[in-house]
């Protein structure tokens, strides 16, 4: 038990990039900071997301409730959370199966292999465990505001939001152990991370399309009966057909009878049950399945001096350092999805929100499309412009991504000012491409003329330059440069968190000063754009002495 005490607290801190207080030791500055700044990110998300569950259960229940069927609504919340906590736990589950290579001297320790993945499977479970309490608590505060429940209700409603990723975590667990003795292919990290996030996207756009398409069905209270409050509804036979479900709902709907602590306690048990069967059948084979993993085999070169010859070619230095930051932060899946890729998956999303709601949306287009004239149409287009260029994450991490090769960088003869402007050209690359996606659906859908989308292209260029460039600013004086998990550099990076709100302040209260100016399209890009470049043009000048002062300060 301590020995999987201790490692479940060691993959929390890995994972999560929690800091566990040692004796009366004071947080520093920079700690506070990026708490306050994660925190500050996670009820930004959390408010957005919540505000959407809280329109659908209101919906659900208004709909319920002259029918006497209110208490469907907990079942499909039910049902709700354990699908969300089953695809975000299969991909949480895949994605850590392996950390990194420090994760395989775990293995010469004295601790065993069920230690080993009941330790892997509490930390994926700590995650879930939030994720089923946001879900369900949203729909426990909305049956409680409207139906006021005894205390009782809220007890076993939490009791639930715990028991329900267990089962579904051990089902994951299952899956993919059992995947990683059969396919060899699969032990490798980069694998794991393309497959998850393709498999994650797949969901997510999946589950954008279910509730966008919700959205305007849930105004129909007759769909919302056949296809929520009927008994033979689909929800209610997914709860029939997954017990832990039923469990859950039988619980919550009678809090105060007797039989309700029976349910709640066979949830626990259930899922409880089902985790350490997993977990002692299958922790020999998991810890099995990871010796030799990310291996990779040599292939035999039978002319290597053909070979030699194609690939060691002299090229300008700074275009080589320029491939190089494409090549390795592309290649990673991850950096690849949660970075550079937000260019195509919120156009992809927003595309999909336009498609399915096609209808409702045609009258608050048409509302936009009164205020698109003067400036406010290119401001717009400017604006999204602007947000996807700058949210890419690429130039406010890339020295923090660079940590572990910065002794061989420094070894090489190139300049300070190459080797850190490659990395803002790197940037610019997504920058002209959100620039030009952005102004494009924004143009499209507000029927904006093609001078005006231009305009507002360049305008949230000029802009995502300027954001980018201090971005870069930021990571060469403050670089994340001590992490054993790659994404860390990347997700749990104080920069990036600073640099996305901080664009997403400047182009709301750009757009606010906006409204307080009359000034004409022309006048407006001037102000903005040629503002915007007259900064990148300071910051550029400054440039070259302050890549040398943070090249030779910066420590590997």
């Amino acid at each position: 038990m301590k020995a999987f005490l201790s490692l479940t607290r060691l993959y929390l801190g890995s994972v999560y990039g929690l800091s566990f207080p040692k004796g009366k030791a004071r947080p520093t500055l920079k700690q506070v900071a990026k708490t306050v700044g994660i925190v500050l990110l996670a009820a930004y998300m959390a408010a957005a997301f919540g505000a959407m569950f809280v329109l659908m259960n209101m919906a659900q229940y208004d709909a319920l409730a002259p029918l006497g069927l209110q208490g469907m609504l907990i079942l499909n919340a039910v049902i709700t959370a354990t699908m969300m906590t089953f695809v975000f736990g299969f991909l949480m589950a895949l994605s850590t199966y392996w950390l990194n290579e420090a994760e395989d001297h775990l293995h010469a320790l004295p601790i065993g292999p069920r230690s080993l993945l009941g330790a892997k499977l509490a930390m994926v479970w700590v995650s879930e465990a939030a994720v089923s309490l946001f879900v369900l608590g949203i729909a426990m505060v909305v049956y409680g505001i409207k139906a006021a429940p005894p205390a009782a209700f809220y007890v076993h409603g939490v009791l639930a939001a715990l028991a329900v990723p267990l089962a579904p975590l051990a089902l994951s667990y299952l899956v993919i152990i059992l995947l990683m003795r059969v396919g060899r292919f699969l032990r490798n990290k980069n694998t794991l991370m393309l497959i998850g996030g393709i498999f994650g996207l797949v969901m997510a756009l999946g589950f954008n399309i279910l509730y966008q398409g919700m959205v305007v069905k849930l105004q129909d209270p007759a769909w919302v009966i056949e296809n929520l409050g009927n008994p033979d509804a689909i929800l209610a036979r997914l709860g029939t057909a997954w017990p832990p479900s039923l469990f859950a709902y039988r619980a919550m709907s009678a809090p105060l009878a007797g039989s309700s602590a029976l349910w709640t306690l066979a949830n626990l048990a259930l899922g409880l049950g089902a985790a350490a069967l997993v977990v002692s059948a299958l922790g020999p084979t998991f810890v099995a399945s990871l010796r030799g993993f990310g291996e990779r085999r040599f292939k035999r070169l039978e002319h290597a001096d053909s070979f030699l010859a194609t690939r060691l070619v002299a090229k300008p230095a700074f275009l080589t350092l320029f491939r190089r930051e494409f090549v390795l932060m592309n290649r990673e899946p991850m950096y690849l999805l949660n970075g550079p890729f937000i260019v195509v998956l919120m156009p992809l999303i927003l595309g999909i929100m336009f498609v399915v709601q096609k209808d409702a949306l045609a009258e608050e287009f048409g509302f936009l499309g009164a205020l698109t004239g003067g400036s406010a149409g290119m401001l717009i287009a400017a604006g999204a412009a602007a947000f996807l260029g700058a949210g890419t994450s690429i130039a406010c991490t890339a020295v923090s991504r660079d940590a572990k090769m910065l002794a061989g960088v420094k070894a090489l003869p190139v300049s300070p000012a190459a080797y850190f402007l490659a990395k803002l050209a790197h940037a610019e690359v997504f920058g002209v491409f959100g620039a030009v996606v952005g102004a494009g659906i924004v143009g499209y859908a507000l029927k904006l003329g093609a001078g005006a989308a231009l305009l507002g292209g360049l305008v949230g260029l000029s802009f995502s330059t300027l954001v980018n460039l201090a971005g870069l600013y930021l990571d060469m004086a403050m670089p994340k440069l001590r992490w054993e998990n790659p994404i860390s550099a990347l997700k749990q990076n104080i920069n990036s968190v600073v640099v996305l709100l901080g664009a997403m302040a400047l182009i709301g209260g750009l757009g606010y000063l906006s409204t307080q100016l009359a000034l004409g399209t022309l006048a407006m890009a001037a102000l903005y754009g040629g503002g915007s470049l007259a900064l990148v043009a300071a910051l550029l000048a400054a440039f070259p002495a302050w890549s040398r002062r943070r090249f030779a300060a910066l420590e590997p």
